[in-house]
């Protein structure tokens, strides 16, 4: 991965855990990602003992509107998507599961719009995770920027280390900790700024400081995350973790639960809910 702006480090612990976050900025869009070390890491309901051979670094926060915006503005430029009435497609070229079509990468709405030929983007939002985005359009802008999606168990890892926990900071959902519906935010029942839960007071609304044990912010909450992990072999709906702040309660944003993206077949699986988001990594 190339084009750091500088490296540092900091250090968290909680219930006897320490770790040290690895943190680099790139030149891309001012992107921060999280070091995630080899070794071993928890994983799934029954905190089962899983190893990964190889270092790799996730992004410490959603991809934002802004981040989303400025892809679409250079691939829009470039002839690498194209907008068709309130939709941005793709031309994917297939692979294993997915046949060579033209999929929708991005419903278009209040936040990324386009009128009288031009892409637009209200600023109100622009430090929002994007949504309404399929697992066509994360896949494009990772392969626009030379990153790829997170497998479901490099997320997991990065959501929860070697702790056990249910949720990336301990074992108990706190309001103050996550966006998930009702949670009673500010912004409640919609997406809120990354990183927003980072100890802050916010005009009286004070967060607790939620980090996942690597350095990453809204694992839990605010938009569901594709990864690059089938749901069932030969079946082209992918998983998704973290819970999101419209659909689903709090206890599905615990770092184990994993949802579908996608409705079952024939329906298409290019099409995105409300709240879909993502974030990229780099091995």
């Amino acid at each position: 991965m190339s084009g750091f702006l500088f490296f540092y480090n900091c250090q968290n612990s909680e219930k006897q855990f320490k770790y040290t976050y690895n943190i680099v900025d790139t030149l891309i869009q001012n992107m921060k990602f999280v070091l995630v070390p080899k070794g071993n890491y928890t994983y799934g309901i029954n905190k089962e003992i899983k190893k990964n051979n190889y270092d790799y670094w996730i992004m410490k926060y959603e991809v934002t509107n802004q981040q989303y915006f400025s892809f679409l503005v250079k691939a829009l430029n470039e002839n690498i998507v194209y907008v068709d009435k309130d939709t941005i497609k793709w031309n994917y070229n297939g692979d294993e599961l997915r046949p060579q079509n033209t999929y929708v990468a991005k419903i278009l709405d209040d936040r990324i719009y386009y009128k009288e030929n031009k892409l637009y983007l209200d600023t109100v939002f622009a430090k929002h995770p994007v949504t309404e985005v399929t697992w066509f359009g994360a896949t494009v802008f990772c392969k626009y920027y030379g990153f790829q999606l997170p497998d479901k168990f490099e997320w997991e890892k990065a959501a929860r280390g070697m702790t056990g926990w249910n949720y990336p900071w301990g074992d108990t959902l706190e309001f103050n900790r996550a966006n998930f519906h009702n949670s009673g935010d500010p912004f409640d029942n919609g997406t809120t700024p990354v990183g927003f839960y980072n100890g802050q007071n916010y005009n009286g609304y004070q967060t607790k400081d939620s980090p996942s044990p690597y350095g990453c912010y809204d694992m839990a909450g605010n938009a569901w995350e594709y990864t690059n992990t089938s749901l069932m072999p030969n079946i082209p709906h992918v998983e998704g973790g973290g819970g999101s702040y419209l659909y689903h309660t709090g206890a599905m944003c615990q770092s184990w639960y994993f949802s579908k993206f996608g409705y079952p077949i024939p329906s298409r699986f290019d099409r995105p809910f409300k709240s879909d988001g993502f974030r990229c990594i780099v091995k």
